[in-house]
């Protein structure tokens, strides 16, 4: 994260909940707003009433709630008060629990994989938050034809290149085990050429830039290995480097090189203004002809770099294998647990994002939501040292303009939702190549 400013102090917010009702109303500070949904019977995780002894209310720094008698008089009852806690003004600090407190649904897929997640449907005519024509979809359509074939072919011959090769000669383990012997095989490939044979010419500059970042990418990685050889931590910013030349490979650009830290940003959260900014911002970066100039970028994907590692779950079940469900890759970990006394059965320990991470990659990704080049979604990627997760914050527009506004509701109804991979090694080959196509589709999607 960059350094982060000072922000203004939370404002108040009141909630009140009638005898005659099982949930939390929320009463904005502004009561003009017309867009309020209707109310949902659900009552979510996030609202828990807390026991409060002595007076009859009680005050946080987002709001407070209530229980009226149907006269309108406070009760003061134990079980009578609902404390929200705090919103964080650093986005640094947000976790989990602040995600879900402003109503916003967290999901683990981790069957699904990173291209998948990132692989829109074609919008229908008169769809929720964009309007096209029978006209547009059938160009549409035809767009994403070409790029997903333009994608399989590029993908085939990234097999070829002998670059996947190179990282699966490196036997790697974890990043700390790198030694001499590593450094060794990586420097004997520092003049290999990854250019495949028999590509087209369409290709041919596509595969210059692959070749060229390759070689780039083996130079930053030896200089990693050789820190670990000599006992000197590498930082974020190392990572940052690395992955960064990476995607490079696969036509993804930043302008980390010129801007290695993004300035803070501000975004207000019902009268909460909130500071922070991600670590690297892929963005639309061609004009084409007709095409206005934008005071901002739109983005394609916003990227949370850490040193640290993903956690993992304690045990997760698999759901029945299927023709197509993608293979296992290594970071899943089998082992067997005894449950019932007609056998074992098998389990898997994954990994996934932390409860720190969740908070405040999903809050960056709240920052940019109006910038994203997508409707109704943003996409992100969470690196944690070389293993990486795809991310999506999916929401209406009117849903993005009631989180701003601190109308949140508690229920399982119409929710955004916040939905993350589980992590891929990109020092892993099979691994990688399950990110190879997620890469080259937003290298594409930030040249189109």
């Amino acid at each position: 994260m960059a350094t982060e400013e000072e922000a203004p102090k939370t404002k108040r917010a009141r909630l009140t909940v009638k005898d005659d009702e099982d949930k939390p109303v929320i009463e904005p500070l502004n009561k003009s707003d017309s867009e309020s949904r209707p109310r949902d019977s659900t009552t979510s995780a996030a609202s828990k009433i807390v026991p409060v002894s002595g007076s009859s209310t009680s005050s946080s720094p987002l709001g407070l709630l209530i229980h009226s008698n149907s006269h309108g008089q406070s009760s003061s009852t134990d079980h009578n008060v609902l404390s929200l806690s705090a919103l964080p003004d650093k986005l640094s600090q947000w976790t989990r629990r602040n995600i879900e407190e402003l109503n916003i649904k967290v999901s683990f897929q981790p069957e699904t994989s990173p291209f998948d997640l990132i692989t829109r449907p074609v919008p229908c005519t008169g769809g929720i938050g964009i309007r096209v024509t029978t006209y547009d979809v059938e160009k549409i359509k035809n767009r994403e034809e070409e790029k997903t074939k333009r994608i399989s072919l590029l993908t085939e011959f990234v097999k070829r290149s002998g670059f996947l090769d190179m990282i699966q000669n490196l036997n790697y383990t974890t990043f700390e085990e790198l030694n001499i012997d590593s450094l060794l095989k990586l420097n004997s490939y520092k003049d290999h050429c990854f250019l495949p044979k028999g590509i087209p010419c369409e290709f041919e500059p596509w595969f210059r830039r692959f070749d060229t970042y390759g070689k780039e990418f083996i130079h930053v990685l030896s200089r990693m290995v050789e820190n670990v050889v000599q006992g000197v931590p590498n930082v974020e910013f190392h990572y940052q480097h690395l992955f960064d030349t990476l995607v490079k490979m696969f036509g993804m650009q930043s302008g980390i090189s010129f801007e290695p830290c993004l300035s803070v940003q501000t975004f207000e959260i019902g009268g909460v203004e909130v500071s922070g900014a991600p670590n690297i911002i892929y963005a639309h970066h061609r004009i084409n002809e007709g095409e206005k100039k934008m005071g901002k970028p739109r983005i394609v994907a916003v990227c949370e770099v850490t040193k640290d590692k993903p956690v993992p779950v304690s045990t997760y079940d698999p759901p029945p294998s299927s023709k197509t469900r993608r293979k296992t890759t290594e970071s899943e970990v089998h082992e067997v647990s005894s449950t019932t006394s007609k056998g074992q059965q098998s389990k898997m320990s994954i990994l996934q994002l932390s409860e720190k991470v969740i908070g405040e990659h999903c809050g960056e990704l709240l920052f940019y939501y109006s910038q994203s080049i997508g409707h109704g979604y943003i996409f992100g990627i969470v690196v944690q040292q070389t293993q990486v997760s795809f991310t999506e914050l999916g929401m209406t527009n009117t849903q993005y303009r009631k989180i701003k506004d601190g109308q949140l509701k508690h229920g399982d109804g119409d929710r955004p939702t916040f939905t993350y991979t589980k992590p891929y090694d990109f020092l892993k080959k099979e691994e990688l190549e399950m990110l190879v196509g997620s890469f080259i589709k937003f290298g594409l999607e930030q040249e189109q």
